[in-house]
């Protein structure tokens, strides 16, 4: 249950994310949006890093991280660079609506590449989830 309520948590603080940087471009160029909003997120997680989680930074030089932290840092390129730049480029010349419509196609990406590296199972409500979502994108960004 608990999941469920972070999950609910997430689409509303990450609903309200496009309305504020689509404001927020107007005057500034996407990667300069995202250095700002980098710098600040990672400020406010080393401080609520360090005050919460027991141990310290330990975990971070630890052998068994390694592999772990790398992982992380080519998802930070490829998703909160890489990714985050196209997305604010979209959402600073386009509607907010049909960006963020199209970027959140992203589920049909993440369901087949977990299929492949992560072999989780195919199954049919999954099918129907990933068809739902599609559709949904689809009806979102139409012109009519």
């Amino acid at each position: 249950m608990k999941s469920y309520l972070f999950s609910i948590l997430a689409a509303l603080f990450w609903g309200m994310a496009p309305v504020l940087e689509k404001m927020g471009l107007s005057k500034i160029p996407p990667l300069a949006g995202i250095f700002v909003r980098s710098i600040v997120s990672a400020f406010l997680c080393a401080i609520i890093f360090s005050t919460f989680y027991k141990g310290g930074w330990n975990w971070f030089f630890s052998e068994e991280s390694g592999k772990g932290i790398l992982l992380l840092v080519i998802s930070g390129i490829s998703s909160a660079l890489i990714g985050q730049f196209f997305y604010f480029s979209a959402l600073r010349i386009g509607e907010a609506s049909v960006a963020v419509g199209i970027a959140s196609t992203y589920p049909l990406v993440a369901f087949v590449l977990s299929l492949i590296f992560l072999g989780e199972s195919l199954t049919l409500y999954k099918v129907l989830g990933i068809l739902l979502i599609v559709s949904g994108i689809i009806i979102l960004t139409s012109r009519g």
